[in-house]
């Protein structure tokens, strides 16, 4: 399955790379809360079988049927 990309992921991504090491940093680095909701709120959305694109060269490569 091919999952679409939340448009604001690269914050969530970008965070976790960052050094958290300290309550302080935690709270200085970490980007907007309602971002991140949103972006959460697009990955769960799209991740839904419905909103997912089959890869059937994948699902016949492991010897299953599309």
């Amino acid at each position: 399955m091919k999952i679409k990309k939340p448009e604001k992921w690269n914050l969530v991504i970008e965070y976790t790379k960052k050094d958290r090491n300290g309550f302080d940093k935690i709270r200085t680095l970490r980007p907007s809360q309602t971002e991140v909701l949103e972006a959460m709120n697009e990955f769960i959305n799209n991740i839904k079988f419905e909103n997912c694109i089959s890869n059937d060269s994948y699902i016949k490569a492991l010897g299953l049927k599309p």
